[in-house]
């Protein structure tokens, strides 16, 4: 099988020649092409470059590529309290002090106005997004094209859940007040939100065109974020709705879910058009046994494990996950979130060989 035939067999619950292998390596392969997770990010001929470069010297099932430049680089992640991950010239487009919409005056400005002239940017912020969308819209598809052409999909386009959005846009502290005090205008604002990300994942799978993975990314949604009778009201109607968008435009929807999703993974599995549960921190084990033969779930192990122990200690974990969850087809070797840009490549390798010493 190539990796496109395994790939299919895996989501159609077929059993494949082995296991495939799906990490998220994103600037992880910046370091590894020698560059810096700035060029990576604002240079696309550079991104394309070192995801070519990563899939060389790993041979994995799937390329996922940076196919938008998220909302997330020109808002402040400073109230989701992650600024020593992204506040730095390395990695950053633009940097917004404060959450935008700071009450509700500003979020139905923001939902009048339109997103763009709300946030008024300076041209010195726009001038590289413009650039890298231009450059984006011409050499993504063909990229996609050619590596589809030699047997490898490729993962591109889609988005985010407009939800996640709009906790960065009102802030963290902010977005889980509103749940409790403001619901309904907090659905209200969610609800614009998730129609301007819903048309970007459409638009940006057809511009991708044949064979394309998308994601559609939930952060927040996870029950160690909320309780599951708010998970019911407030995610699940927009990843449903978000992903049978995404499906209709072509694409095959990997549903990325942030956080430990074992209480709602049944829920999850429910949803048709979602054709991968790419799960973070949720107990694979559990996941397989809840969902059984409805979905294709792929994860892998913590991604501290791929920086600090042994080649050996990862082959050996990663190959009891190929035991235990890819006995029948329905899995995919994959990563936690993102490969760390600072993982070892002689652990990466022992992950992929997990799968062929495994299945």
């Amino acid at each position: 099988m190539n990796s496109i035939e395994r790939m299919r067999a895996a989501i159609n619950l077929e059993v494949p020649d082995r296991v495939p292998v799906a990490p998220l390596v994103w600037y992880h392969s910046a370091m590894l092409a020698g560059k810096t997770a700035r060029d990576y990010r604002e240079n696309v001929k550079t991104h394309l470059m070192c995801a070519e470069r990563a899939y060389k010297e790993y041979d994995y099932d799937l390329i996922c590529l940076f196919a938008n430049p998220e909302i997330v680089n020109l808002v402040s992640p400073r109230p989701i309290r992650c600024h020593q991950c992204y506040n730095n010239e390395a990695c950053r487009i633009a940097i917004l002090p404060d959450p935008l919409l700071k009450d509700w005056k500003e979020a139905k400005d923001f939902m009048q106005r339109g997103a763009m002239e709300y946030f008024n940017l300076k041209k010195a912020f726009l001038k590289p997004l413009a650039k890298w969308v231009k450059d984006a819209v011409r050499l993504y598809p063909r990229f996609v094209k050619k590596w589809h052409n030699r047997g490898v999909p490729v993962e591109a386009g889609g988005t985010a859940l407009g939800v996640d959005f709009t906790a960065m846009l009102r802030g963290l502290d902010n977005f889980f007040i509103d749940l409790k005090k403001h619901p309904n205008d907090l659905m209200e604002l969610m609800e614009y939100v998730n129609t301007v990300t819903k048309e970007f994942a459409v638009r940006s799978v057809k511009l991708m065109g044949k064979g394309c993975h998308t994601e559609i990314g939930c952060w927040i949604g996870s029950p160690t974020f909320m309780s599951p009778r708010d998970f019911d009201k407030f995610i699940l109607p927009f990843l449903e709705d978000t992903c049978d968008a995404a499906k209709k435009a072509g694409a095959t929807v990997i549903a990325h879910l942030d956080g430990d999703y074992t209480r709602t993974i049944h829920k999850l599995a429910g949803i048709d058009s979602i054709d991968v549960l790419q799960l973070e921190y949720t107990d694979l084990v559990k996941a397989k046994k809840a969902v059984g033969n409805r979905k294709c779930i792929s994860g892998g192990l913590h991604p501290s494990h791929l920086v600090l122990h042994s080649p050996k200690q990862v082959l050996k974990e990663a190959g009891a996950l190929v035991r235990k969850c890819g006995k029948n087809g329905g899995f995919i070797l994959g990563s936690a979130c993102e490969v760390p840009m600072n993982a070892k490549p002689e652990n990466i390798k022992a992950l992929i060989k997990a799968s062929k010493d495994y299945s």
